[in-house]
């Protein structure tokens, strides 16, 4: 009966050694695919600080030259026409907080005594100030959050069968407890990755309704079954 039940852990730990590594690998792709097209970008709502680079006749211009820029809503209003505080070296800087999501658009102007410099380019500003993720890491992201919930899911239904039976032992506590951990990477990953308010809200909820019924109730079904075999086994000695 003993040996049984050995091998029956060790079976456990076999599946969860698996899950572990397909997942431990799911979620450094999600950690590094971002990492491979990344650009600057800006948070909305918070206190930012644009720079500007100058060039005048591929030099850098006099002391005296001056960087003016427009800096338009993504619906084309614009929302800033201003002039950029000079830093030296050809640097400028202005500091402002975008009001809200989307591409910005910026037309700058510089100029000195002798030379002058127009460009146009385009601002990405995002819920968390990383860039947007490409469609691929969306996937990934679904996939590995999915199989996360899914499997939690499970393993409720599994916990109230084997507490019923009062076999609940310490391979199933160490099961959910890294499932869970494994479900607030993901929730890290996102917050850090996707930008997405939405989301990030919903992951919240979850960690906190899987941190009761797959932690907190996994510890009691535990300690519960744990003191019942020791109960049983007193009783028998007798």
């Amino acid at each position: 009966m003993e040996e049984i039940k050995i091998n029956r852990i060790k079976q456990k730990w076999r599946s969860l050694e698996q899950m572990k590594y397909k997942l431990i690998l799911l979620m450094l792709v999600l950690l590094v695919l971002p990492l491979l097209s990344a650009q600057e970008v800006y948070p909305a709502n918070k206190e930012v600080e644009l720079k500007f680079l100058c060039t005048l006749n591929n030099a850098i211009p006099s002391a005296g030259a001056l960087y003016n820029f427009t800096l338009s809503y993504p619906n084309g209003t614009t929302f800033i026409s201003d002039e950029a505080t000079a830093l030296g070296n050809g640097a400028f800087y202005y500091t402002t907080n975008f009001p809200i999501t989307g591409t910005y658009k910026v037309q700058s102007f510089c100029w000195d005594s002798s030379y002058s410099y127009s460009n146009t380019e385009e601002i990405e500003v995002t819920y968390n100030g990383k860039e947007n993720p490409d469609g691929i890491v969306v996937v990934f992201f679904c996939i590995g959050f999915l199989i996360a919930i899914g499997f939690l899911s499970y393993l409720i239904i599994y916990n109230i069968g084997h507490f019923g039976q009062m076999d609940y032992d310490l391979g199933d506590l160490i099961k959910n407890v890294s499932a869970y951990f494994v479900l607030v990477g993901l929730y890290l990953l996102s917050s850090l990755y996707m930008g997405n308010q939405l989301i990030d809200t919903i992951m919240v909820w979850v960690i906190g309704i899987t941190g009761f019924t797959n932690v907190g109730m996994s510890f009691l079904f535990f300690i519960i079954c744990f003191l019942a075999k020791r109960k049983t086994r007193i009783e028998n000695a007798w």
